[in-house]
């Protein structure tokens, strides 16, 4: 008998915080990420194809980004979109900006035909639509470089 007293008072500690829990799962929302997929560069235009990674448990809609791109040590490049993009819990999707290929520092564009790697900054903020309307700041650093084979191409 004292046997199963002792083992009823060992569990019942454990059945009432399973009782206690209500079997719930927390969902987390948070921030996102944004950072260069990469560059095409064709003719006088561009393609900056910017990575948005949702670090949510939660799916999110995202929209109104305001971001900055600087190349090097150049003055950054103003970047608006009003795009709005649907991602799934813990996944990315893929946002194409078009540019005029005028917008890129020279001497950058230069030393990427080169094969030098450059050094990038992509920062501003974005806006969530869903589940809930918030402002997130976006800031990544990184290094762009030639893709092999794929001329004009940088990652």
């Amino acid at each position: 008998m004292t046997r199963l007293l002792r083992c009823g008072l060992i569990l019942l500690p454990l059945f009432l915080l399973a009782a206690c829990s209500g079997g719930q799962e927390v969902k987390r929302i948070n921030p996102p990420d944004a950072s260069v997929q990469s560059l095409v560069i064709t003719g006088d235009s561009a393609r900056l194809a910017i990575r948005v990674h949702n670090h949510s448990d939660l799916a999110m809609q995202f929209g109104a980004f305001d971001l900055s791109l600087r190349l090097g040590t150049n003055t950054p490049i103003a970047l608006k979109s009003s795009e709005t993009i649907d991602i799934t819990p813990h996944t990315a999707e893929i946002m194409n900006i078009d540019l005029d290929r005028a917008r890129l520092p020279a001497e950058t564009l230069a030393r990427l035909e080169r094969g030098e790697m450059v050094a990038y900054a992509l920062f501003g903020n974005v806006e969530s639509f869903a589940p809930r309307n918030r402002t997130y700041d976006l800031s990544f650093e990184a290094r762009l470089s030639a893709v092999p084979g794929k001329p004009g191409e940088y990652r």
